[in-house]
């Protein structure tokens, strides 16, 4: 298990916090996979830009709420609309089409992923033909290994940490 560093800041300084991945996945009020329908970006409270993501559930644990083929806003910081940009470090672009493993929270009628990108985890088509994780770390400067852009999550398939999210959820009240 892989533990994952968010940094939060504050007027004071900065918040730590570390969860497990068995920490988030039975923590999160949704745990999907979708793929990406449409992306629209929205100025939200008169400064930040906030992408506004619609997602086509294809796969949910059995405890969960959602159902397949279901379509959930999911609300991402950052963006960019008519010529002005929002970076937030940790955020992310989804594209239309895009498939991704999401961790969420419930905010009024929306979705955001945990912890920005940690609640995003996208998919790619290994040479093996089965589908990966891989994490964005796009704005992010991992210490000791500059900036990369992406990487691989826990070397592990979607098959297997779909199974691992049906354990950990087992038995989750709907």
């Amino acid at each position: 298990m892989l533990p994952c560093v968010l940094f939060l800041s504050t007027l004071m300084g900065a918040t730590v916090w570390a969860p497990t991945e068995e920490a988030v996945i039975q923590r999160a009020d949704e745990v999907v996979l979708i793929t990406v329908r449409a992306v629209n970006t929205r100025v939200h409270r008169g400064t930040l830009l906030v992408q506004d993501v619609q997602g086509e559930v294809s796969w949910r644990p059995g405890s969960s709420a959602l159902k397949p083929k279901q379509l959930i806003r999911i609300e991402v910081l950052g963006g960019e609309l008519q010529g002005r940009v929002s970076l937030v470090a940790g955020s992310f672009r989804p594209q239309v089409g895009d498939q991704a493993l999401v961790y969420l929270s419930k905010h009024g009628l929306a979705y955001r992923p945990w912890g920005l990108s940690y609640g995003w985890l996208p998919l790619t088509e290994g040479a093996d033909g089965r589908l990966w994780l891989r994490r964005s770390l796009s704005g992010l400067d991992i210490v000791g290994e500059g900036q990369p852009v992406e990487q691989p999550w826990q070397r592990r398939s979607l098959k297997a940490q779909l199974n691992v999210i049906a354990k950990l959820r087992e038995g989750r009240p709907k």
